[in-house]
C-alpha cells in the first residue's frame, strides 16, 4: 500500500503522541490505581467475566460506586498478560493515546482544511492536560470512551456527507449504537454521545432538505440512541442502587445545590486555563485550591458570564463558522458530566475528566487557524510567505513545550511516594493533598512529618468532620489519647451520626479516668438511637472503670 500525505501527517501525530508519553513507561501503581487494580481482585481474574456487569467499578469498600464493566475487564486482560507488572497496563494506556490522537485527526480532517486538521490533532497529542489520563492507569477509561466516542462522531460525519439527504443504514446505525455502548461502559460520560451528534447533524452536516424531512429522516436513529441511554442507565441505576451511583465529593457534601452550582461558576476559568494554558497541573483541586462560594460574588457571576458568553459565540457563529460552533458545544457537553452543575460528583475538577472536552476546545483552535491560513497567509504575494514561516514557528514552539511539558510530568505518577509529594508541592492550599501526604508518611512511620501535614490539613479546612475523624484515629492508635479526644469530639459535634467516631471518643475518655465525658457521649448516643447495644456494653465499661478507678 502506498503511504500518502493523510498517512505521513497520521503517522506524525502518532509518533507526537508517543514522545509526549514514553516517560509514563517507568510508573508503577499510584493513587487510584491501587484500590481499582493492585488490590482488588475483579481486575486479575476473566473468571465469571459476567459478574463485572452486575457489580460497581469501586470496590465495596471504597463506596461501591460508577458502574465500567468494560474497563474493569479490560483490567484484568491486562493483568492476565503481564502477570500483574504495571508496565503493561502503561504500554496499553500509550497505545490506546496513540491510537485516539490519530482518530483525533480523522476527525479534524472531516471538518478542516488538512494545515489546520493537524494542527488540532498535534496539540491533542502534546497536551499537558491529558498527562493524568495517560501517566495514571485508571485513566484508561477515558481514553477508551474517547476512542469510542471520537470514532462514532468521524463515522457519522463521513456517513451523512456521502449521503447527505439518506437514511443511516442499518449497519451504519448498529455499528454507532455499538460504540455508543462501548464508550457508556467504558466510562458513564460516553452517555453525553447522542448530543455531540446531534449538535453535529445542527451545525456541520450538510442537508437541503427541509427541516420537517429531515427530522423524519434521522427519528430513528436518534430513537435508537435514546433507547440504548436510557437502558444503560435503569441497569446501572439497578446495579449501584441510585442514579448518581457515586458519593459526592467532600467539598460538596455540606453545601446547597445553589452554593454548588456557584462554586463550580468559580472554576469556569480554571476549565478556560487548563484547555488553552496548561502550563501548572495539579492532581487535586479540593478547598483551599478551589474557592467554595456559598453567595453571588464577584469570581462566580464572572465565571457565569464568561460560560454564557462562550455559549452565545457558538449559538451566533453557527451559521458563519459551524465548526467553531461545533467546537463550543462539544466542548460544554463534554463537561457537562463531571461539571456538578446538574448532579453533585466524587470530584471538584479532575484533569483526566479534561481529555474529551479538549476534543471540542481543539477545534475551534482549528477553525480559528484555517481562517487566519486563509485571509493572513494565503493572500500574501506568492514569494512573499513571511507570514507563513512566522506562523509556522509559532505552531512548532507550541507544539514542542506541549511534548516536553507532558513527558517531564508524566513520571509525577510513577507511585504513592512521588504523586503525593508533589501533590503538596503543585496544591499547596488542598487540604486533601495535604492529607494524602501526611496519611502516607503516618503509614511508612514518618510520624513527625505526617502529623505536621495531617494538622495543616485540619488548619486549611477545619470544619471538615472526615479529616477531624481521620486524625483523631491516628493519634488513637498510637496511644495519644488527649489530642485524639480534641479531634474525634470536633468531628462528633458536627456529625453526631458518626456511631463508630464517638465509640472511639469514649474509649479514649474512658483511658484518661474522664467518666463524666463519656457518660454524656452515651447518653447522647443512647438518646439519637445509634447502635444501642454498643453503647450499653460502653455505659457498663465507663461504670466498672469508674468504681475501680473512682
Amino acid at each position: 500500500m502506498t503511504l500518502t500525505r493523510h498517512h505521513w501527517l497520521a503517522i506524525s501525530i502518532v509518533g507526537l503522541a508517543l514522545a509526549s508519553s514514553l516517560t509514563s513507561l517507568g510508573n508503577g501503581f499510584a493513587y487510584d490505581d491501587n484500590l481499582a487494580i493492585l488490590i482488588n481482585p475483579r481486575a486479575h481474574t476473566l473468571h465469571a467475566p459476567w459478574q463485572a456487569f452486575a457489580e460497581s467499578y469501586w470496590p465495596r469498600e471504597r463506596g461501591g460506586g460508577l458502574y465500567r464493566p468494560l474497563t474493569i475487564l479490560f483490567f484484568a486482560v491486562q493483568w492476565l498478560v503481564g502477570g500483574g507488572a504495571p508496565w503493561i497496563f502503561h504500554l496499553v494506556n500509550l497505545l490506546l493515546y496513540a491510537t485516539l490522537s490519530a482518530l483525533v485527526f480523522g476527525l479534524a480532517l472531516e471538518l478542516l482544511p488538512e494545515t489546520a486538521a493537524w494542527l488540532v490533532a498535534a496539540l491533542f497529542a502534546v497536551h499537558p492536560v491529558h498527562v493524568e489520563a495517560v501517566g495514571n492507569l485508571v485513566g484508561q477509561a477515558e481514553l477508551t470512551a474517547g476512542i469510542a466516542m471520537v470514532a462514532a462522531v468521524t463515522l457519522y460525519l463521513r456517513w451523512r456527507k456521502a449521503r447527505p439527504e439518506d437514511e443511516l443504514t442499518v449497519s451504519q446505525l448498529w455499528t454507532l449504537v455499538l460504540l455508543y455502548l462501548v464508550a457508556c461502559l467504558c466510562k458513564e460520560h460516553g452517555v453525553v454521545l447522542p448530543a455531540i451528534l446531534l449538535l453535529a447533524e445542527l451545525t456541520v452536516v450538510p442537508d437541503s432538505r427541509l427541516p420537517a424531512k429531515r427530522v423524519q429522516s434521522l427519528r430513528p436513529a436518534f430513537l435508537l440512541f435514546a433507547a440504548a441511554g436510557i437502558g444503560f442507565l435503569a441497569v446501572r441505576t439497578a446495579v449501584l442502587g441510585d442514579f448518581v451511583g457515586d458519593q459526592s465529593a467532600l467539598t460538596f457534601q455540606q453545601l446547597s445545590s445553589s452554593q454548588r452550582v456557584l462554586t463550580m461558576f468559580g472554576l469556569v476559568p480554571e476549565w478556560l486555563r487548563l484547555l488553552y494554558w496548561p502550563a501548572h497541573l495539579q492532581a487535586d483541586y479540593s478547598p483551599q485550591e478551589t474557592r467554595v462560594i456559598t453567595a453571588l460574588d464577584g469570581g462566580a457571576l464572572a465565571g457565569a458570564l464568561a460560560l454564557f458568553a462562550v455559549i452565545a459565540i457558538g449559538m451566533v457563529q453557527r451559521k458563519r463558522q459551524p465548526v467553531l460552533a461545533l467546537g463550543i458545544g462539544w466542548t460544554l457537553i463534554a463537561l457537562l458530566p463531571s461539571s456538578n452543575l446538574l448532579l453533585p460528583t466524587g470530584i471538584v475538577l479532575a484533569e483526566r475528566t479534561m481529555m474529551l472536552p479538549s476534543v471540542g476546545a481543539l477545534l475551534v483552535v482549528g477553525a480559528v487557524a484555517a481562517v487566519l491560513v486563509e485571509r493572513w497567509v494565503l493572500r500574501q504575494p506568492v514569494g512573499q510567505r513571511s507570514r507563513a514561516i512566522v506562523l509556522s514557528a509559532a505552531v512548532a514552539v507550541v507544539v514542542t513545550a506541549g511534548a516536553l511539558r507532558s513527558a517531564v510530568r508524566q513520571p509525577v505518577w510513577a507511585n504513592d511516594e512521588v504523586f503525593k509529594a508533589q501533590m503538596v508541592i503543585d496544591a499547596p492550599r488542598s487540604y486533601w493533598a495535604q492529607w494524602l501526604y501526611g496519611d502516607y508518611l503516618y503509614f511508612t512511620d514518618h510520624l513527625k512529618e505526617g502529623e505536621q501535614h495531617m494538622r495543616l490539613a485540619v488548619q486549611l479546612e477545619p470544619n471538615n468532620p472526615y479529616i477531624l475523624m481521620l486524625l483523631g484515629q491516628r493519634y488513637q492508635d498510637h496511644g495519644f489519647c488527649p489530642p485524639a479526644v480534641e479531634f474525634l469530639g470536633r468531628s462528633v459535634a458536627l456529625t453526631p451520626e458518626r456511631w463508630r467516631t464517638r465509640l472511639r471518643l469514649i474509649r479514649c475518655q474512658l483511658q484518661l479516668g474522664r467518666y463524666d465525658d463519656a457518660r454524656v457521649q452515651i447518653h447522647t448516643g443512647l438518646e439519637v438511637g445509634l447502635s444501642p447495644a454498643e453503647f450499653k456494653a460502653a455505659l457498663r465499661s465507663v461504670d466498672s472503670a469508674a468504681a475501680a478507678h473512682p
